[in-house]
């Protein structure tokens, strides 16, 4: 998850009645799990919709929300909910970090390449888990390092064969 989306998320657990909207491309679908089902038993209307979400016990969070149905975002471009409305917006100056390539990743470790691949073998692992996302990649890095997975070097991140094989194993039965 993103650093946003993981607040939001953190947020909903601490806020009593928070609801989620997700993502979806069907009208309304995005508040399918938020609503009560006679909102959509009975024909959907922005006004229906709308009254409804007044009824929610506390805030809607929406993140992602471009994300959202087109349906949905209209409803919540209006005046918000009783309960409240908090989205996460873009703005100018927000900071972006982009992926770290698997090249990149990859220059961490250290190890026989000719040989092993340990270092492509290792950010192949590190990028399926995280995308190349940085605070995944750091996170994963440090779990790593704390279960004994990798150790830090004075050249780098050092991982062992037999962690390699175990990681490759664990990648083959994860389901896809």
């Amino acid at each position: 998850r993103s650093g946003r989306t993981r607040a939001l998320f953190e947020l909903a657990l601490r806020l009593p009645g928070a609801v989620c909207a997700v993502a979806a491309d069907r009208p309304y679908a995005s508040l399918r799990a938020v609503l009560p089902p006679r909102v959509f038993e009975e024909g959907l209307s922005l006004e229906s919709v709308c009254a409804a979400l007044n009824t929610l016990p506390g805030p809607l969070l929406a993140d992602d929300f471009p994300q959202l149905d087109p349906w949905t975002q209209a409803a919540l471009l209006g005046p918000p909910p009783r309960g409240g409305l908090l989205r996460v917006r873009d703005a100018p100056g927000d900071v972006r970090l982009p992926t770290i390539s698997p090249t990149t990743i990859a220059a961490l470790f250290v190890g026989s390449e000719r040989l092993h691949h340990v270092p492509s073998r290792a950010a192949r692992e590190v990028t399926r888990r995280t995308a190349g996302l940085a605070g995944r990649v750091a996170e994963l890095l440090a779990r790593w390092e704390r279960d004994g997975v990798i150790t830090k070097t004075a050249e780098g991140l050092a991982v062992s064969l037999p962690s390699l094989e175990r990681l490759g194993a664990e990648a083959d039965k994860t389901p896809r």
